[in-house]
């Protein structure tokens, strides 16, 4: 048990240094900050299906609402790539945080909804580090922001649940 409370710590702090690199270094840290993430990960958890699943499924849709988002013209991503892919290694990082270090964050329905509602405060760190801008006003950007994030972090939370229901357990 205790290694699992050390892990927990380890792996708020993984995300922290890879949310950094994503937003600061150049591609080539991000990517490696993420992969080593991964790796630790998968090499600490029991439950490795359940993991990639979850990873898979949340990074995939964020990452997709994100790119949406930008070709609608409602952020304009930093762009290193035609795909920018800091901004998949961000969604995999936090997406493996979600049973872990940020697992309160989609355990109830009303930290699902505290979670969206605070969730575009990291957009604008970004913004404020010149990753991304958002396009219109700062507010009617956050509180539109805020509302899709409510929104998806209730479907994080069900399918947290469904997972967990159907328990898939592949070591």
């Amino acid at each position: 048990m205790s290694s699992l409370k050390n892990y927990i710590w380890l792996n708020a702090l993984m995300f922290q240094v890879s949310w950094f690199a994503c937003i600061l270094a150049p591609i080539s840290v991000a990517l490696g900050c993420t992969a080593l993430f991964l790796i630790i990960h998968f090499m600490v958890i029991e439950e490795k299906l359940y993991e990639v699943m979850l990873i898979a499924a949340v990074s995939l849709v964020g990452y997709s609402l994100d790119l949406l988002f930008s070709y609608a013209g409602f952020i304009q991503l930093n762009k290193d790539h035609l795909i920018p892919l800091y901004l998949f290694c961000l969604w995999i990082s936090f997406a493996a945080t979600l049973s872990w270090s940020s697992a309160i964050l989609v355990k109830h329905k009303a930290t699902s909804v505290i979670t969206g509602l605070l969730a575009p405060m990291s957009y604008l760190a970004a913004q404020r580090l010149g990753k991304i801008e958002y396009s219109g006003t700062i507010l009617y950007s956050v509180c539109l922001h805020a509302v899709i994030w409510v929104v998806l972090m209730l479907i994080v939370h069900y399918y947290v649940i469904i997972l967990k229901k159907h328990r898939i357990n592949a070591r």
